[in-house]
């Protein structure tokens, strides 16, 4: 009986030590009431060392993701956190910044939203889509990347339930001019990525 009581001491104190890094309120449907998001961590320096996303159903239910370990630098709290529908399935979903690299090329962890459990459910698949961003109106994940200073690379994913299926690349290569070259690459059946078109461009474009 001790040791259960001492675990729960434990627990309590553990929880209360945590810090609230942002707070966000959003909708997973357009018409729904507000679900409520807080991420949870600890200080660490300049940045924030996050393990915890306590999650507030609009009825009051919680359940808490805390299988990751991201790293937020300070000033991101308005920009760490997404909650936006990433499967294209007419609920909102929820990511956040693993952390921020010296590049572009922004990595995030990813959690769908279950309408069976109404929670969400950590989705490692997309995790290979960096710095994404939601076209909405093709039903795409667009990833943006710099491969280094002259060279960058444009993903196209389109999300197939839980897995986004890369169906378009693009990589431009810049010349000390400034023109450069656009090979477009697109997944054949099951020989995967062929060169399409190449074209090239000059520095206007």
């Amino acid at each position: 009986m001790k040791k259960v009581i001492w675990l729960l001491l434990l627990m309590a104190t553990t929880v209360s030590a945590q810090e609230l890094f942002t707070e966000l309120q959003a909708r997973v449907t357009a018409d729904g009431p507000p679900f409520t998001f807080r991420v949870l961590g600890d200080r660490d320096g300049a940045s924030f060392s996050a393990y915890g996303i306590h999650v507030i159903a609009p009825d009051g239910a919680e359940h808490m993701l805390d299988q990751f370990d991201a790293l937020l630098p300070e000033g991101s709290e308005v920009d760490a956190l997404y909650v936006e529908d990433v499967n294209f399935d007419g609920y909102a979903d929820l990511r956040i910044m693993k952390y921020l690299p010296g590049g572009a090329n922004v990595p995030y962890f990813f959690w769908l939203y279950d309408k069976e459990t109404d929670k969400f459910v950590e989705a490692k698949e997309f995790e290979v889509v960096l710095s994404p961003q939601v076209d909405t109106q093709n039903k795409e994940l667009v990833s943006r990347q710099r491969v280094s200073a002259a060279e960058y690379v444009t993903e196209y994913y389109q999300p197939q339930g839980w897995v986004p299926r890369l169906v378009r690349r693009e990589e431009r290569t810049f010349q000390p001019d400034g023109s450069s070259t656009l090979k477009t690459f697109e997944v054949q059946g099951d020989s995967g990525l062929q060169l399409v078109d190449t074209k090239q461009l000059g520095p206007e474009n």
